[in-house]
Parts: structure tokens; sequence; C-alpha cells
């Protein structure tokens, strides 16, 4: 990619219009469609409406939504820079399988909503889809940035087997919350150490895996919650697996 582009993952700060998720569903590992035989790539006008919204209250507003049959996994949106800022073109990444922005698939009509971030009064900032992979295993985009999306994935499958193989030492060895604390600590990638949480967070695939765990452990206060916290953990962390596993296209 050219370095003008600055990689975002970010998380949380955008919202999925739907009106209900069924959790049993999402539990279960994805069925392998016949159709994915029939998965093509989309050389322009991709199967999604996107629009901006350049006026009043809402500007800034972007809208994703799937006009395709099959559900919208990962898309990447580019927001231009802008010609009297030093920050570099900036690429919004948002997957429901690494939980990245996006918690889960956008079906059909349905529609994600996120922000072009910019001065109160200023320009909006152009905006664009450059990327998409759906369920079916239908591409949208060019070589280099479905190759980012599968990147990435393939970087939280690795963080997820890492940290389910740490979870399972500890409850091998009857580790304390503090204990699992600084194994998941000592397990992050050399590059996150200088850096603060929040960049963390957003700018480096798997890492989200990490923090989630740490988090979950932290709020086992006392020791009789450590151990189920840390068995739901690993449930939920081995059904992220088999669901990214299961992606197409294949990783």
């Amino acid at each position: 990619m050219q370095s003008s582009m600055l990689f975002r993952f970010a998380f949380a700060t955008t919202t999925l219009l739907v009106t209900s998720v069924s959790l049993d569903a999402q539990d279960q590992p994805p069925v392998v469609d016949p159709a994915r035989k029939l998965a093509r790539h989309f050389e322009d006008r991709p199967p999604v409406m996107f629009e901006v919204e350049t006026g009043g209250a809402n500007a800034g507003r972007i809208l994703v939504t799937n006009l395709s049959q099959y559900p919208l996994t990962p898309f990447a949106i580019e927001i231009a820079k802008d010609p009297e800022s030093e920050l570099p073109s900036q690429i919004d990444i948002c997957d429901s399988l690494t939980r990245s922005q996006l918690l889960a698939p956008i079906p059909r009509g349905l529609s994600f909503v996120t922000f072009a971030g910019h001065v109160v009064d200023g320009p909006i900032p152009h905006a664009s889809l450059v990327a998409a992979i759906w369920e079916d295993g239908s591409t949208f985009g060019s070589k280099d940035l479905l190759n980012q999306l599968l990147e990435n994935r393939r970087a939280t499958l690795t963080a997820i087997d890492h940290v389910l193989s740490i979870l399972q030492s500890g409850v091998d060895g009857g580790w304390t919350s503090a204990q699992y604390m600084s194994a998941l600590e000592v397990a992050r990638p050399p590059n996150l150490v200088p850096i603060t949480t929040e960049q963390a967070r957003t700018q480096i695939p798997g890492t989200a895996v990490f923090y989630g765990a740490k988090s979950t452990i932290s709020a086992a206060t006392n020791r009789d919650r450590l151990l189920p916290a840390v068995t739901a953990l690993q449930k939920a962390l081995k059904q992220q697996r088999d669901h990214l596993a299961n992606s197409a296209p294949q990783l």
C-alpha cells in the first residue's frame, strides 16, 4: 500500500442498524454455502449503496447499505486527505469476524453507520468504499486491499490461538487473576509496547483479542468468578476462531 495511507482498526464508534441479533445463530459455525462456488469479483458497481451526508446535523455521516442477498462481512472505506491537513489519507477497516467496528455481518437491505471526522463547519472529506467481501466469498476492491482484509483475519486467528494457549495454561495451573494478566501482557506483540493502549487497540490487527481477554479477566474480581469467566472466554474465542476458519475467501 502507498505510504500515504493510514489504516485504522477502530472499535465501537459506529452503529449497525439492526432491530435484533440471534445470539443462538452466532454461536454456530457458519455452514459452507454451495453459492460460494458462484462467488464473483466486482470490478465496479458493487452491490452496496454508499452515501455521505454533506449538510445538516448529520454532516459527515456515512451509510453503507448492503444490496447483496449475502451478508456483507468486512469492508474498507477510504477517507481522503484534507489538503490543508498534514494527516495522510485514511483507510477504515470494518470486519464482523475480527470485531473491528462491525459486530455482526450486514444482511441485505440493512445499513452500517459511521462518520467521517471533520472540523465543525469545515468541509466534509471525500469518502468512498474501496474494498468489500460478502459471506459467499464475492469481493470488490484492489488485490492489495483485499489481501489486507484477509491478513487482518489471519492475524486475529493467530492471536486467538495464542490467547487460548495462555488461558489453558492458567486453567491447568490454577492461576490467579494477576498471573493471567501478567502472561497476557508478556505475550503482546513487541511493537505494542511503546505506544498507547488506544493506539494499540485501533491500529494493529489482532490486538483486540489480547485486550478483550485482559478486560474479561480483570472483571473477575474474586477467585470464585475467575474460572467461570475464563471458561466462558475460551468458548467465545473458539467460536470466533471457527467463524474465521470457515470464512470465505478461504484463509
